[in-house]
């Protein structure tokens, strides 16, 4: 299952990565020198590209929770000479993803201010198919961030290691789940590792693990593989009693939703009788 990572830049060559990507492209430049980083400070791409699908059991570096049957397709959305911090051609490779071949769009990134071309641009990703997850921010408050909260997104909050919110993670009530967020160890340029905190870390772990259960299970529909994802999450209710409902659904748990459609409970249809 390819998943889209739609960032500042990815480095394609990365020991840890090269074996799980796909191609993509520079959507910054009409030159499309390809989507790699021009200098160390353009990290933040390629550290969520780890996150997505590291390569597993290559004994080194990290293992990502995509077990090798996710790739990534790299898409490059800020220029050379621009903020690495921001993005800058980001629905124009929605676009282009979507129009390539990714199932899942990972988006680590945002802001206050809804547009409603921004949301058509959604709304074509998923009457084509393609799952859309996005970060909900890092503002530690419920304004809401875009793309996060609009419609056919998957908001991501993000979690300490006890799955107690992180301190700078956004909330709400258009956050769909949440998943570990400080303190995430994944590949940079150029074949380093760090360890960065962020919705924009949480984010691509929820891309991975819908994309490895549907690599598992290829016949759910989206809408099947939004509900296995979210009614298999654990309750961090206890852990985060000021944010209840604020969190989604709860913590993502790869190996609830993958034990319960093997033993086929998403599609039990229970016949009542009245013995």
């Amino acid at each position: 299952v390819i998943v889209a990572v739609v960032d500042n830049a990815i480095q394609t060559n990365h020991p840890d990565l090269a074996a799980n990507m796909v191609a993509g492209k520079d959507m910054s430049s009409s030159l499309d020198n390809g989507p790699n980083p021009p200098n160390a400070d353009f990290s933040h791409g390629t550290h969520v590209a780890g996150i997505v699908s590291a390569v597993t059991n290559n004994s080194i570096g990290i293992a990502s929770a995509g077990n090798n049957k996710v790739k990534i397709m790299p898409i490059k959305a800020t220029p050379d000479g621009g903020d690495p911090n921001s993005i800058y051609y980001g629905f124009e490779g929605i676009v282009w993803a979507v129009d390539n071949g990714a199932k899942i769009l990972s988006l680590s990134w945002g802001g206050a201010g809804f547009s409603q071309a921004e949301q058509d641009v959604i709304d074509y990703a998923f009457n084509n198919g393609v799952m859309v997850v996005a970060a909900a921010g890092n503002d530690n408050s419920d304004e809401l961030s875009y793309p996060a909260a609009y419609n056919h997104v998957i908001s991501v909050a993000s979690l300490d290691i006890n799955d107690a919110r992180s301190s700078f993670s956004s909330f709400g009530s258009t956050v769909d789940i949440s998943a570990p967020g400080r303190g995430i160890l994944s590949t940079i340029p150029f074949g380093l590792y760090a360890s960065y905190n962020g919705t924009s870390m949480a984010t691509p772990l929820i891309s991975s693990c819908l994309a490895y259960i549907w690599s598992c299970f290829p016949s759910l529909s989206m809408a099947q593989l939004e509900n296995v994802l979210k009614s298999t999450a654990d309750d961090i209710s206890a852990a985060n009693p000021s944010f209840l409902g604020k969190l989604g659904a709860g913590r993502v748990n790869l190996l609830n939703a993958v034990s319960c459609l093997n033993e086929n409970l998403a599609g039990l249809s229970l016949n009542i009788s009245p013995s």
